[in-house]
This record gives structure tokens, sequence and C-alpha cells, in this order.
């Protein structure tokens, strides 16, 4: 777990989803599709994740787009 301002304890969880939550919405934004790695990095940094959680991060944003749709 780690501390927030206030004395607020968040699980490393809790702040997965977040960052997770906050690189969808960015995404949705930017004029480039392609920032992907940018976006990541950046929620590293505002949401104190360590390097494996942005690894985490990149995996799970990075199933969607390898996908393809499935043969009926």
């Amino acid at each position: 777990m780690r501390a927030m301002s206030k004395g607020t304890v968040i699980p490393h969880s809790e702040e997965l989803k977040r960052a997770l939550r906050w690189i969808s919405g960015s995404l949705e934004k930017a004029q480039e599709k392609n920032d992907l790695a940018r976006l990541i990095s950046e929620a590293g940094a505002r949401f104190n994740l360590s390097p494996a959680e942005q690894d985490t991060l990149h995996r799970m944003m990075s199933v969607g787009k390898n996908s393809e749709p499935a043969e009926q």
C-alpha cells in the first residue's frame, strides 16, 4: 500500500485502476493514438507506479490493439 496526501492509504491495485482510467481517457482525447508509451510513463509519475506496474499497464493496454476479431 502507498500513502497519499492527508494520510490516505490506497492499495496498489487501486493505483493501477486509476492510472488505467486516466490513460484510457487521455487516449480518447489524444490527437495521435500512438502516444501510449508516453501516457504510461506520465501515468507512472502521476500515480507513483513502479516500473513493473508500468509494464503491467502496457500489457493491459496492448492486448486490445493486437487482437484480431474472431472468425465466425
